[in-house]
């Protein structure tokens, strides 16, 4: 293994064995129940894993792995942490690494800190009386007016979602890879249409945005309602997305945690549409960003973007915590479309969650 990599990794995990953490949850994204079921491994195992004398052969890392799929799978993750291209991503990662490995009660990310709760905070100055209840998810989305914070814009939605979508700026890694004015932007996941707000407010000539559930389409329609100088921009497209066109899925309308299946599961019934299919049928002449955000189905619309990406090379924005293996395959099947990106990683919740892969063509940097 890389020296650096391994280095960072047992240093991480050392100082992990130090620490015990009642505190460290984020009740509105995570129950504290739910992150006590993320602590796979005793502290007993973890004590064996530091007395190793090496990864592979050591009975103590044997043991380890059948509880854990990060120290399973440590090394896969090294080709990534090696193509990263700043000390702070690879940081990011080992943090990330870790903190799933031991779980929160072991582990507190660098991101939990007083600025993150003062700006989380903050944001609820921005709260407006009025709210829009979301159909089949049992919540309400208030008014947010973001004038004050650099947004000429309004919408219905959560605290917690301004916070990361405007403030932190999820879609934008140090205003390197970000959506910049007159891009063309593929939004993958739309939900309320806060990500499209937010791109065409930074001046993208054109958003396609892919929401196909009709409890999130009605708040988006609301969304974009509010905006009239911004909805010119946003091109809704009912479709989900997937590596082939026309395949027939079902889906179950439970808002942003709306599943979809194989057709017959579910009540609704719909039909995907791939990226490169949508690039040919609206005759797009550049695509300059991709933001995926769809559940767990990155990797089949990646592959329906193919060409998309070999021949337009957009700057990408793409979620890796939905599956355990989407750092990964997701890098490595990026990278197989185009050898010359280069990668960032970053991530917006104190739990593990929104973690994010930059891709940028070194010859646009």
């Amino acid at each position: 293994m890389n020296n650096l990599y391994d280095a960072k990794m047992m240093q991480a995990m050392r100082a992990a064995l130090m620490n015990y953490y009642d505190d460290n949850y984020d009740i509105v994204l995570v129950s504290p129940s739910k992150l006590d079921k993320m602590q796979m491994v005793a502290t007993k195992c973890l004590q064996l894993l530091l007395k190793m004398s090496g990864r592979k052969s050591d009975a103590s890392m044997l043991f380890c792995s059948k509880n854990n799929y990060y120290l399973k799978q440590m090394e896969e993750f090294e080709p990534l942490f090696l193509s990263l291209s700043d000390e702070d991503s690879q940081d990011r990662l080992i943090e990330l690494l870790v903190f799933r490995t031991f779980g929160a009660t072991r582990v507190k990310l660098s991101l939990n800190n007083e600025a993150y709760w003062k700006g989380r905070k903050e944001v609820e100055k921005y709260k407006r009386s009025e709210f829009v209840e979301v159909k089949n998810f049992r919540c309400n989305l208030s008014l947010f007016d973001l004038k004050d914070c650099g947004y000429d814009l309004k919408l219905f939605f959560a605290a917690n979602g301004v916070y990361v979508d405007f403030i932190l700026q999820q879609y934008n890694y140090n205003d390197l890879v970000c959506v910049k004015k007159g891009d063309v932007v593929i939004d993958a996941g739309a939900c309320w249409g806060d990500t499209a707000l937010y791109f065409s407010s930074r001046g993208a000539k054109a958003v396609y945005s892919f929401e196909f559930i009709p409890s999130n389409l009605s708040v988006f329609e609301k969304n974009i309602s509010l905006n009239p100088l911004l909805k010119e921009e946003i091109h809704i497209v009912t479709s989900p997305l997937w590596s082939e066109s026309n395949i027939p899925l079902s889906y179950d309308d439970r808002g942003p945690a709306s599943q979809v299946a194989e057709a017959g599961k579910f009540k609704g019934n719909t039909r995907t549409l791939s990226i490169d299919d949508l690039v040919k049928e609206q005759g797009l002449e550049s695509v300059d960003f991709i933001k995926m955000d769809i559940e767990g189905a990155e990797m089949p619309a990646l592959q329906g973007a193919s060409e998309t990406i070999r021949k337009f090379r957009p700057k990408l924005a793409i979620s890796v915590y939905h599956k355990s293996d989407d750092m990964i395959v997701i890098p490595e099947f990026i990278r197989s479309l185009n050898s010359d990106y280069k990668f960032y990683l970053d991530y917006y919740t104190i739990v593990g969650h929104e973690i994010m892969l930059y891709a940028i063509d070194k010859n646009a940097v």
